[in-house]
């Protein structure tokens, strides 16, 4: 079975879309960001977002290239990792964020702030990683 390519595009538009809001957080400051309620549940709910487009991905690619079936969302992104996807690197920071999307999701009550602002950056560079990993992936695909 082949990839559908048009379900990649949309979540890697949308991770797109989410990365110079998330750039436009970080470069308002600290202080700013620790002052405002609003820019931290933004900050956290694109976060999510992003994650979540990550792992369809990861296990659209899975499921397409018969490599298995994940018990997790984290073993998903190891699974891709192992098959040359992406490389172990960006595996391990996309790991984090796909455990931060868990912690937003399901224990939003323990959810650091300056911890989620710390790593931010972190963050928007392992997307913009993916981002270029999963255009490479896509046009070696279609060869």
């Amino acid at each position: 079975m082949t990839i559908d390519t048009t379900v990649l595009k949309l979540r890697l538009d949308k991770i797109l879309e989410l990365l110079p809001h998330l750039k436009e957080i970080q470069q308002k400051g600290k202080k700013a960001y620790a002052e405002s309620r609003i820019l931290q549940l933004a900050t956290e709910r694109q976060l999510q977002i992003a994650a979540q487009a990550v792992v369809d991905i990861a296990t659209h690619i899975i499921a397409h290239k018969n490599w298995g079936a994940p018990e997790s969302y984290t073993e998903a992104i190891s699974i891709i990792a192992s098959n040359k996807v992406i490389d172990t690197k960006l595996a391990q920071d996309l790991r984090d964020l796909v455990k931060l999307r868990n912690l937003i999701v399901h224990l939003y009550l323990k959810i650091d702030s300056a911890l989620l602002y710390q790593n931010l950056i972190r963050y928007v560079q392992s997307l913009e990683a993916f981002v270029a990993s999963m255009k490479q992936f896509i046009k070696e695909d279609q060869k």
